[in-house]
This record gives C-alpha cells, sequence and structure tokens, in this order.
C-alpha cells in the first residue's frame, strides 16, 4: 500500500509504501525483512528506511483488510513493515515501459552488488517491484522478506543453505 504514515523521529507523516504481512508468517517475515534490511546497509548498499509498524484494520481498505487480517479476535491491528518513500515526486516504475526500466537498473551502479548480496542472503524474489526508483538509474532496495529461504527457516533448513550437514 502506498500511504502517508507516522515515522519515527519524524515531526509530521512522511508518504511510505506499507507491506502488511499474513498473521501464520508475521514474525518470520518482520525479522527477515529488518534482518535483510540492516545486512543490505552494512554492505553499504542503497536500502530504504524500513521499520517495523502496525495499522489499525479500519484504515484499510477492505480487499486489504481480508488479506491482512490480525489473526486474533481481540486486536484491531495488522502487522507489517513500512519503507520510507524516500523520493515520492519522481514517476514511479509502472509508468516506464519494460524495455527503458530493465535498461535503467542495467546501468545502475550496484547492480552487480545487489544480485550477489540477493545470491548469498537466498532472496530469490529480487523484482523491480522490489526496487524504489530514487532518480535515473538509481534505485532502493526494498522487501527482504525472502532472506534466509524466506518462511520455513528454521535451524536445519539455515544449515542445509550453508551447506552443513544436518545430522
Amino acid at each position: 500500500f502506498s500511504v502517508v504514515m507516522d515515522w519515527p523521529n519524524r515531526l509530521r507523516p512522511v508518504p511510505a509504501f506499507l507491506k502488511l504481512i499474513d498473521p501464520t508468517m508475521q514474525q518470520k517475515l518482520i525479522v527477515n525483512e529488518l534482518l535483510g534490511n540492516r545486512i543490505a546497509l552494512l554492505r553499504n548498499l542503497p536500502v530504504a528506511d524500513t521499520c517495523p509498524c502496525a495499522c489499525k484494520e479500519e484504515y484499510l481498505r477492505a480487499k486489504g483488510a481480508q488479506k491482512c487480517i490480525t489473526g486474533r479476535d481481540d486486536s484491531p491491528f495488522v502487522s507489517g513493515v513500512a519503507s520510507l518513500d524516500a523520493n515520492p515526486h519522481l514517476p514511479k516504475q509502472y509508468i516506464f515501459n519494460r524495455e527503458k526500466f530493465a535498461d535503467e537498473i542495467l546501468r545502475w551502479r550496484h547492480v552487480a552488488e545487489v544480485a550477489v548480496f540477493d545470491e548469498l542472503m537466498c532472496n530469490g524474489d529480487r523484482t523491480h517491484d522490489n526496487l524504489l526508483r530514487t532518480g535515473p538509474h538509481e534505485f532502493l532496495l526494498i522487501d527482504h522478506d525472502q532472506v534466509l529461504g524466506g518462511t520455513g527457516w528454521t535451524r536445519e533448513s539455515l544449515l542445509i543453505t550453508l551447506g552443513k550437514p544436518t545430522g
């Protein structure tokens, strides 16, 4: 969802992207999002400012609320992750044709580093939708919920991912 929301350490609400997460996977995917964002930041990759968040279900369109029920009857909130829209005045990705957008991504100076990062982090779902355009040939990474193999990570799956025996 594109939203305007309160943000930590900001005086006014700001444009952001809100990713609401299915309640059966909330804890792992929120951890994945924050972990992937932090590791990318430590590797000096361009990432959007990201934080965990909660939204009252009443503020969502009915269509969105149906997909993101909280899983708890007594909670009016839906959990997720928000990424700051770094440049809300730029044309969005969907305005560009595929060829022009693909060319722009390939000219991005971080494209090889991001490919290696995603491969090492087992983040297999990087698409153009997981990049925020901040200028010509400039993007920020968002959407890290598939790091460490996605939702199914356990001690055993992490050992398999790292190529170590599980016995």
